[in-house]
């Protein structure tokens, strides 16, 4: 009865191993050429210094790009210098939001939207060169 029981239990453990060994499939995405609209009455700015997790490191591309956006609409476009992706995001001088990021990987064409919410405000620095903002990524 206990071999039974054990064997039983080596199937489980296989078959459980086997089906959570599967890769999962991610929609990708065309690169979406961000650019800001209008600087129009966004006399305001704010800079990120950002770097990617050690998990996306890897796959870094010299052509990647973070786009900053509030309520919806761009409003910064990366310049990326030694692997480190530099954002400068305007708004109105009177304007209360969060800034929205996202990180479009070139090589993988996958999307990624930053989880963190980050409260814009007047010539705040988010992240130095030494000591850049790591963001969590939630792949889209």
């Amino acid at each position: 009865m206990k071999k039974n029981l054990f064997i039983y239990a080596l199937i489980a453990l296989t078959l459980t191993l086997f089906s959570s060994c599967e890769k999962e499939e991610y929609n990708t995405y065309e690169n979406p050429h961000w650019a800001v609209t209008s600087y129009e009455g966004l006399s305001a700015s704010c800079t990120i210094v950002m770097d990617l997790p050690n998990n996306i490191k890897p796959y870094q591309d010299e052509d990647d790009v973070v786009a900053a956006f509030i309520n919806g609409e761009c409003r910064g476009v990366s310049t990326q210098q030694n692997g480190l992706f530099y954002i400068i995001v305007s708004a109105a001088a009177d304007e209360v939001a969060n800034i929205d990021l996202k990180y479009y990987n070139v090589s993988n064409k996958y999307m990624y939207q930053v989880a963190e919410q980050i409260p814009f405000e007047i010539n705040k620095r988010i992240g130095t060169t030494d000591d850049p903002f790591i963001p969590t990524f939630i792949i889209l």
